[in-house]
């Protein structure tokens, strides 16, 4: 589903509604977004030049690499140069 047809959505509902495996490998996945998900995904879209399979893409990427990072005992943090900022996930 493109974001433009993305709609809100019960809160609850977190399972993709679709997933369908293909033979080349790949698998064709739909979702539901509510809006400012949607609307976050195309504002990346749009500004980094690549589709919306990409964004999701590297989104994956960063949420496994966090995931794996905190599950090993790793703190995460962002710099500004100045002040260190600790993040904390919620698992």
């Amino acid at each position: 589903m493109s974001p433009s047809n993305a709609h809100a959505v019960n809160p609850a509902e977190t399972e993709a509604s679709h997933v369908e495996a293909k033979p080349s490998g790949l698998t064709r996945l739909s979702i539901n977004l509510n809006q400012e998900a949607a609307d976050a995904l195309r504002a990346y879209t749009s500004k980094r030049g690549i589709s919306y399979t990409e964004a999701v893409r590297r989104a994956i990427a960063l949420l496994k690499f966090v995931d794996d990072q905190t599950t090993a005992g790793k703190d995460l943090q962002v710099s500004d140069g100045e002040t260190v900022q600790k993040i904390v996930m919620i698992t």
